[in-house]
């Protein structure tokens, strides 16, 4: 079963490119223009700390999107079965 939902999940984000994205534009715009400020003028070990941190944080992210996805589905193919019970 996890190794399907992990499949499904590939294969959603191969489709749809915005699949799991926000809507909040305004913040999202915000976010940008707040990493292109810091990218651009952190120098040194600063920017070289800030591109690491950033990459780490991307992983992190895409992780807990994952599970997410997974738990999300799993929580819903139980409220089927249970549904089914009744």
């Amino acid at each position: 079963m996890e190794k399907i939902i992990e499949k499904i999940y590939e294969l959603q984000l191969q489709e749809e490119t915005s699949a799991f994205a926000t809507e909040n534009n305004s913040a999202l715009k915000q976010e940008w223009l707040l990493y292109d400020y810091l990218y651009t003028n952190l120098k040194g070990d600063h920017h070289t700390a800030f591109q690491k941190y950033s990459n780490f944080c991307l992983e992190r992210q895409q992780e807990e999107l994952k599970i997410a996805y997974k738990n999300g589905f799993q929580t819903a193919i139980k409220l089927i079965l249970e549904t089914t019970k009744e």
